[in-house]
């Protein structure tokens, strides 16, 4: 076991260190300062985790304007009040402890304790993110509505767009290239959005090291909350709502209609950026960096997911080109940070690569 008495600058245990003892625990740096103490409460908890975390603390104070109070209120309330400190706890956990098979739940309170496997925990803690994305995507809309009231900045971005486009390419478009054939492709493509999402995440998850998950959950959380931050901030509802809109029919053939459906439950407010433009960038640049195949069969997709954005009308050409563009700056962001931001990956975890990121900085600057 390394010796935090002669080394005050390790933060952590190796989790690849052959243990004899399963009692042993990882010793961090010895320190009285805000920053290391700061830096070694976080220094077990991944990437994702950590923007979850961030953005969670840091939209609270949204759900304490007054005219919140009711269900929003208290969902985000309670939300938050769970998710951190559970995230936080497990994540610490499996950081420790190398040898657990499994984990009791309820042991204090329960009569029977809930046996959860460890590694289907950590399983689920390891996939949360993605029903983080869908209820934080709601809330987003409702807060919206509580901040902003019915202002929205759709009639400055379209001035914007007039002055760069020389007119409203949500609606041109379809004058210009008029085809059933190409709409029905183009809603096609953007259709498969959360399959493009729930593509890179399996076969990253499944077919990678750990490693390349880690920092793939990176980017997307890093893209989706930082898209989720601007909405709350700069509200544009989009041309699908301001603009005349077309029959499904129109349009297309069978996706039009499906699409077109599915946008009925769409959160008003969250156009700028698209954030389907920016995620499917993510996704695709991702896809490029750890499973090129994918990437491959994601080039039919993504192009036409893009255009399909303002084709079909569904955001302003502004909405598509600083969403493609802010997804590039998340992808390379998300995993560059994830690759050298240091973190304790949990103990029990075998799927990370043997020579992968260290847990530990000695006082000559060695990662070990």
């Amino acid at each position: 076991m390394l010796d935090s008495e002669k080394d005050e600058n390790i933060i952590g245990q190796c989790a690849y260190e052959d243990d004899e003892n399963c009692a042993k625990t990882w010793s961090v740096v010895r320190s009285n300062s805000f920053v290391q103490k700061f830096y070694n409460s976080i220094i077990f908890l991944k990437p994702a985790d950590r923007w979850t975390l961030a953005y969670l603390v840091g939209t609270f104070p949204f759900t304490l304007v007054p005219n919140v109070y009711g269900s929003i209120f208290w969902m985000g309330f309670l939300l938050r009040l769970v998710v951190i400190p559970v995230i936080y706890k497990l994540r610490q956990y499996g950081a420790q402890h190398k040898c657990a098979t499994e984990i009791y739940l309820g042991a204090s309170i329960l009569p029977k304790p809930i046996i959860v496997p460890i590694g289907l925990l950590y399983w689920c803690l390891d996939g949360y993110v993605l029903l983080m994305f869908i209820y934080l995507y709601t809330e987003a809309g409702s807060l919206i509505v509580h901040l902003h009231g019915d202002v929205r900045y759709d009639d400055e971005l379209k001035r914007y767009e007039q002055n760069v486009f020389f007119g409203q390419p949500a609606r041109d478009l379809r004058e210009w290239l008029p085809s059933r054939l190409l709409g029905e492709y183009l809603h096609f493509c953007y259709f498969t959005f959360y399959a493009i999402i729930g593509g890179v995440i399996f076969f990253i998850y499944y077919f990678r090291p750990r490693e390349h998950f880690d920092r793939a959950a990176s980017a997307l959380t890093l893209a989706f909350y930082t898209c989720f931050s601007i909405y709350l901030f700069y509200p544009v509802e989009g041309p699908y709502w301001t603009l005349p809109r077309p029959e499904p029919e129109q349009v297309g053939l069978f996706f039009g209609q499906v699409v077109q459906w599915v946008l009925k439950g769409s959160a008003k407010g969250t156009a700028m950026p698209s954030s389907h433009c920016c995620i499917s960038v993510v996704c695709w640049i991702t896809a490029w960096v750890y499973h090129v195949r994918l990437a491959i069969l994601y080039s039919f997709l993504v192009p036409g997911l893009i255009f399909a954005t303002v084709w079909c009308g569904f955001h302003y050409g502004l909405d598509s080109t600083v969403g493609t563009l802010w997804g590039v700056l998340c992808a390379v962001g998300g995993i560059l940070l994830a690759k050298y931001m240091p973190y304790l990956k949990p103990r029990h975890e075998k799927g990370y690569s043997p020579d992968t990121m260290p847990f530990h900085k000695t006082s000559q600057g060695k990662w070990i």
